[in-house]
């Protein structure tokens, strides 16, 4: 697969030609909050609301979730969502081996956390720093990857020229070893349109 580089970004063509530029988009509104604007004449757009018509084109925009949130933002309070109830369960475990015992990390007796309370932060923490390791794959199955399905059926419905995947500079090397990435691409090599990811 051909390479083009500058200094800011590496863009990947696979498998068809490069096009010049990018469809102009951005945040919707003044907030950042909204659909984003229309990705401009003979462009469909994943998020948002690309109506009834076919464009030629498709923009996949995976920097905002399908509630047109920064999907970076998303992501990281999904793995503080996770680290908290991983460490409820790992607090609720250490109780039922030992009510009486301490939890290491806080020194706070067991019986003194209540299972409706917020665990004790550096538990907390320990977990967010287990899941930073792993990356974002779990997570992301429930933000990136409906997007992608979508983008997937609306192709199918209007069998666009080219299709265009923003993704987050963040993500853009895990996100090639994640299943509906995987699923997703083997999809546009089978169909054969031109299509290419960009990092954002």
């Amino acid at each position: 697969m051909p390479r083009i580089r500058d200094s800011f970004i590496d863009i990947e063509v696979r498998p068809g030609i490069q096009i010049p530029a990018g469809p102009p988009i951005g945040p919707g509104g003044s907030s950042g909050r909204g659909p984003p604007p229309p990705p401009g004449p003979g462009w469909n757009g994943i998020p948002g609301t690309p109506g009834g018509s076919c464009e030629d084109n498709l923009l996949v925009n995976l920097t905002i979730t399908l509630d047109f949130e920064s999907m970076m933002q998303a992501l990281d309070k999904c793995q503080e969502w996770r680290a908290r109830d991983a460490a409820r369960e790992e607090i609720e475990k250490l109780r039922n081996d030992d009510p009486n015992g301490i939890e290491p990390h806080s020194g706070l007796p067991l019986n003194q956390i209540s299972p409706d309370s917020n665990p004790p932060e550096e538990l907390v923490e320990k977990h967010l720093r287990i899941l930073r390791n792993k990356g974002y794959e779990n997570c992301g199955k429930d933000f990136l990857c409906p997007i992608l399905e979508r983008a997937q059926v609306h192709h199918k419905r209007c069998r666009h020229k080219m299709i265009e995947i923003h993704v987050p500079r963040q993500l853009i090397q895990e996100i090639e070893e994640w299943d509906c990435w995987k699923r997703f691409v083997k999809f546009l090599e089978d169909d054969g349109v031109d299509w290419m990811p960009l990092p954002v």
